[in-house]
């Protein structure tokens, strides 16, 4: 799959945040940030609506299905 978005919690926003990377066969890694969620956002990194409160298991599967396209993993 030519994207990924890596999934974690943010303490200190309190919430799951997900981090979006495209392929980029120059970049270490062979991925970079996506630059249309970079030229939206400003960022990589966007906070989810799911609080600390929500299982791994949810908010994965949750960001699975919305996401078919991409590999979504914990970090």
């Amino acid at each position: 799959m030519n994207r990924r978005i890596h999934v974690k919690p943010d303490y200190a926003a309190k919430c799951w945040t997900a981090s979006h990377y495209v392929a980029d066969p120059d970049a270490e890694g062979g991925y970079s940030a996506d630059p249309t969620v970079f030229e939206l956002f400003g960022t990589e990194t966007l906070p989810t609506p799911f609080t600390l409160q929500a299982d791994e298991r949810t908010v994965l599967a949750e960001l699975r299905r919305l996401n078919p396209e991409a590999v979504v993993e914990r970090i």
